[in-house]
């Protein structure tokens, strides 16, 4: 479900935008129906690590409260965006030949989907900017994108997809990016 609530009031010459979006989800996966030759070789096409790849495409929500703001020729915009906790498989699930074979072998269910589950942490990103309307035509805006520099929750580097600290999240993985954009309208 999706949902968007915006106010835009303007008091004298200030005017203002502001927005709250949400994006709720709740994904569950049912029986897995293929052809008969494919039937018995479920686990090797869709198994455990894909299941969670796609419920973690679909994050149990996503919310991002945002502030525009101009006076004349300024500008000023301020966004926090709040993501859900995701849980991926990692590679584990196929066989380690270490801790989590060993863990499952012996029957220790809770600590086999300890290993093999990546658990990124709901995490808050701050984006802000400010701009200047050099000319009618032309706009300068100073601002950064993951203000205070936030990442997702760290990972063992020999597990995950890309073989780095984290797998590719919704959040990103990119850090903090602070930006000068000078803006030519024709």
């Amino acid at each position: 479900m999706d949902a968007i609530i915006n106010w835009a009031p303007s008091i004298k010459a200030n005017r203002f935008n502001i927005a709250l979006a949400a994006n709720f989800n709740k994904m569950e996966l049912d029986e897995i129906k293929t052809t008969e030759k494919l039937k018995n070789k479920k686990d090797v096409y869709f198994g455990p690590r894909e299941k969670a790849f796609l419920l973690a495409s679909a994050p149990p929500f996503k919310i991002s409260f945002s502030i525009d703001y101009r006076i004349k020729k300024f500008t000023a915009a301020l966004r926090l965006t709040q993501f859900a906790e995701v849980e991926l498989k990692n590679w584990r699930v196929l066989g380690d030949g270490d801790l989590a074979d060993a863990a499952l072998a012996d029957g220790n269910t809770n600590l086999y989907n300890d290993l093999v589950t990546d658990t990124y942490e709901a995490r808050m990103v701050t984006d802000v900017s400010m701009g200047y309307d050099i000319l009618p035509s032309l706009k300068l805006v100073v601002g950064a994108s993951n203000l205070f520099d936030v990442y997702p929750s760290i990972q063992d580097s020999g597990w995950t997809e890309g073989g780095g600290m984290w797998d590719s999240v919704q959040m990103g993985n990119m850090g903090a990016f602070y930006f000068v954009k000078l803006g030519l309208r024709f």
